[in-house]
């Protein structure tokens, strides 16, 4: 990957970690009890899966 297509690619991978984080955030501030938790749970862990996949893709890029 050249150099450019490398910021750009770091750059979409940022981007699209602030969005998954600020759907994270809205789901966590809409918890109120234990149902809540139960019904988000699978999209608070989708979330977090997702964002671990992005920041090990971004470890990855720097790397090469």
């Amino acid at each position: 990957m050249e150099g450019y297509q490398k910021i750009e690619r770091l750059k979409n991978l940022v981007e699209a970690s602030a969005l998954l984080d600020e759907q994270l955030k809205e789901i966590l501030t809409n918890l109120s009890n234990l149902e809540d938790v139960m019904f988000y749970g699978e999209a608070i862990s989708d979330r977090v899966n997702k964002t671990f996949n992005l920041y090990s893709e971004f470890k990855e890029i720097l790397n090469k």
